[in-house]
């Protein structure tokens, strides 16, 4: 935090707008900075949720009512469960 901080002085007292602007901007949710940084808070789980729904969504355009594709989305293996299957070998 103090190579932020040394930054952020730096770019408060350069006469480039831009740079001014960034420095307020950080300077105003760096508590929040600070704590995400502390706490290992992250939203990539959140990310990966909506993924998966916008993916969802974007398939389920393909059927004229919900529950095929529900059906769809609930049959379907995972990708690990495919590689699963794929990697066992029939019985003689």
């Amino acid at each position: 935090m103090d190579m932020l901080q040394g930054w952020l002085t730096w770019a408060r007292r350069s006469r480039l707008a831009p740079f001014i602007r960034v420095a307020k901007t950080v300077s105003q949710h760096l508590p929040d900075i600070e704590a995400a940084l502390e706490h290992h808070l992250s939203n990539a789980r959140v990310e990966a949720i909506n993924t998966r729904i916008c993916l969802i969504t974007r398939i389920a355009y393909r059927f004229r009512s919900a529950a095929p594709a529900i059906a769809e989305n609930t049959q379907r293996p995972s990708p690990a469960a495919r590689a699963t299957l794929a990697d066992e070998k029939p019985p003689p």
